[in-house]
């Protein structure tokens, strides 16, 4: 969570509860929606915020994106109870109905530094990479600390091998 100028950060990482066998960008990344939206309303109802300010929700998975965009864009919008990852989606639509602030949803392309240098790309863009970038360092210096993956969703499932993100049946 940062300013306009990248000024003030605030700076946050977890893990994502799933089965890791199971486990896409999708969910974790609506976990950090979630935590943002949590944070902007504790500040929200901890400081006089003017009402209707705006707050720009940033995202590099599309597919967060667009359901999250369809939630801040209509009040009245309703989940499907059987929907992906429903359990966060409900949670994310209690906390923006429960602010005076609107929300744009913004999607932003991901690995932009892939291609071109971090300096010369866009605030939101570089502010993409940075959070990339964090969330791949925690992983690395938390991998042995973090709590094992819940197994009990595998049945007759062999030996897990660790990958970068996710873990990988035998």
């Amino acid at each position: 969570m940062t300013n306009a100028e990248g000024l003030h950060r605030i700076q946050g990482a977890g893990p994502a509860d799933c089965d890791p066998y199971l486990l896409s960008s999708y969910r974790p990344e609506l976990q950090g929606i979630l935590a943002n939206m949590i944070m902007i309303t504790t500040i929200e109802q901890s400081f006089a915020l003017p009402v209707g300010s705006t707050v720009h929700l940033v995202c590099d998975n599309e597919s967060a994106t667009k359901v999250v965009r369809h939630i801040v864009q209509n009040r009245h919008f309703i989940l499907d109870p059987q929907q992906t990852d429903v359990d966060i989606l409900l949670e994310i639509q209690g906390e923006f109905l429960a602010s005076r602030l609107q929300f744009e949803v913004i999607w932003i392309r991901s690995h932009q530094d892939d291609h071109v240098d971090v300096g010369s790309l866009p605030f939101l863009a570089r502010l993409n990479v940075d959070c990339d970038r964090r969330a791949k360092l925690f992983l690395k210096q938390n991998f042995d600390i973090l709590p094992p993956p819940p197994l009990s969703y595998r049945k007759n499932a062999g030996p897990l091998f660790v990958a970068a993100k996710r873990l990988l049946p035998n």
